[in-house]
């Protein structure tokens, strides 16, 4: 491009036929909690009695007993050393995800090669403590509905391990820092997240199991205050190095949440929702007005969300009640405002490919939450009015959904303009999606494991995207503006721009989309010469 002109590169795509916190208002002022007997977090004793006696549910009851008497023959063996970042049991050659043959040497599916390097090995060490969480919730489970001894005992042995070797553990974060300048890292596993996300399994595990006749007071204590408490206080002190707006610290208030009910701490309750970063802060910070996780990512949605769930049900169990409050519900209504007529969702940032019917026990638990009945409905999986929603702007998020027709003729085009997303956000700005012939043509690459190569030098660069690359170079992180929007009886359109994408130059892009065509205008304005590429990536 020459200095002073202008280029604009225009497409015509044909498709054949293409047929407030609570109340919204400030933090609540809640009353003291209530902590009933144990059990009291995943069940309580009424409702273990009420599943043993239901006969719908014996099938699965039987299925929960085997999964316990499996683990008990497992017997898997507490490791007693520190767990690395999950993303390292990977081969760095294909991403496939490695396969242990012995505690010491691990092989690659794909290529065949061994890693016995001590940072793989220590991955596979986190592998095995997250199956050792998830063993303790489910002896715990075991035990509340067969009453059998074994279970309990099994949960009590693993908690008791964890609790004599856990302070003994060094801090360690994924960089290879350790001590206090791993600042973000953990003792067992290699970050803060990791911390938080296993102890409340932990939590719920003993939470069951603790009234068996196996643990004495002196136990209960040791696992409460050299376990359960101390990787929420080690949290609570480290969490202001991180974002306190990210996913990171919604898990955090999960398991202040999580420790604090089972514990009958009030001070770990309260921080999970009134804390200078717990829920109610969350809900004003890390939540668009379209009721969309600031990060732009829907994986993240749904990952933040699942640590909202859980606070909210720990919450609930000890009284406190947040179901009025619309800014929170929005969280499960903003999804469907970026689905495909066919309730597929586009991958923007770091996302993997899903639809809304992946997430179906997230509408279940909404619908009961809030006693909604559409939630309810999209939690038995009734989608069918997904391809009939109307075109819309969501303004605080930064992307125009633009809509015409429905069932096998409807077609949906999406531009994001808005927010970056933070940690997890792409240099994507003007980035399109298209939606036709009842799939989707233009697509967005999402993300691959975070340890591969090519998430950074592909999935992570402008070119991956249906953008403008000037100079071969990714954009800058920025938010873009929307200039225009007018939807009429036979066509849809938008203009959005970016000024801060490239120093010097002006990014805009117009879309118009009618029942059988999309026309596709991007504009690049400057006064220096420049290598303009507009990519456009699409299914064969």
């Amino acid at each position: 491009m020459k200095p002073g002109m202008r280029l604009v590169a225009a497409a015509c795509f044909g498709v054949f036929s293409m047929a407030a916190l609570i109340a919204d208002g400030a933090s609540p002022a809640l009353r003291a909690p209530v902590f009933g007997p144990r059990p009291r977090f995943l069940f309580t004793r009424e409702e273990l009695d009420a599943w043993r006696a239901d006969p719908a549910k014996s099938n699965e009851l039987a299925q929960i007993a085997a999964r316990a008497e499996a683990l008990l023959s497992a017997r898997r063996a507490v490791p007693d050393r520190e767990g690395q970042w999950i993303f390292y049991y990977a081969c760095p050659a294909d991403g496939a995800r490695l396969r242990p043959e012995s505690p010491l040497a691990h092989r690659c599916p794909v290529c065949g090669k061994m890693y016995t390097d001590e940072r793989t090995v220590a991955a596979w060490r986190t592998l095995v403590f997250n199956e050792l969480d998830s063993e303790v919730r489910d002896m715990g489970i075991a035990y509340g509905l067969t009453g059998d001894e074994r279970f309990a005992a099994r949960a009590r042995e693993i908690l008791l391990r964890l609790a004599a070797l856990y302070p003994s553990f060094e801090r360690h974060d994924r960089w290879g820092r350790t001590g206090l300048l791993a600042v973000v890292g953990g003792r067992r596993y290699s970050q803060l997240l990791d911390e938080a996300c296993g102890v409340i399994q932990l939590a719920a595990g003993y939470d069951l199991a603790a009234p068996a006749a196996c643990f004495s007071d002196g136990d209960r204590r040791l696992i409460e205050e050299k376990l359960l408490r101390l990787i929420a206080r080690e949290t609570g002190l480290f969490q202001h190095f991180i974002d306190e707006r990210c996913n990171h610290q919604t898990w955090f208030n999960a398991a202040y949440a999580a420790v604090g009910l089972v514990t009958g701490d009030e001070e770990l309750m309260r921080e999970a929702i009134c804390g200078s970063r717990g829920l109610m802060f969350q809900l004003a910070s890390s939540v668009t007005d379209d009721g969309l996780w600031y990060e732009g990512a829907i994986a993240y949605h749904f990952y933040a969300l699942s640590a909202i769930q859980t606070t909210l049900d720990a919450a609930r169990r000890a009284g406190w009640d947040f179901s009025s409050n619309g800014r929170l519900k929005s969280l499960w209504e903003g999804p469907s405002k970026i689905s495909y007529p066919d309730g597929s969702l586009p991958v923007f940032h770091d996302s993997d490919r899903a639809s809304l019917a992946n997430y179906r026990s997230f509408f279940e638990w909404a619908g009961r939450y809030f006693k909604d009945p559409v939630l309810a409905a999209m939690g038995r999986g009734d989608f069918a009015s997904e391809d009939r929603k109307p075109s819309a702007v969501l303004a605080d998020t930064g992307i125009a959904v633009l809509r015409r027709n429905s069932g096998k003729d409807a077609v949906c085009a999406m531009m994001d303009w808005g927010k970056h997303g933070g940690a997890h956000g792409h240099p994507d700005k003007l980035n399109m999606v298209l939606y036709a012939l009842g799939r989707e043509l233009a697509l967005d690459p999402g993300r691959i494991s975070y340890s591969v190569p090519e998430y950074r030098t592909w999935c992570r660069t402008t070119a991956a995207h249906n953008t403008v690359v000037v100079n071969g170079a990714d954009q800058d992180e920025n938010d873009g503006a929307l200039l225009h929007f007018e939807e009429t009886g036979s066509f849809v359109s938008c203009l959005a721009a970016a000024d801060r994408a490239y120093p010097g130059l002006r990014l805009s892009r117009w879309l118009l989309l009618t029942d059988g065509w999309l026309l596709d205008v991007f504009a690049v304005e400057g006064r220096k010469s420049s290598e303009i590429d507009l990519l456009f990536h699409c299914r064969g």
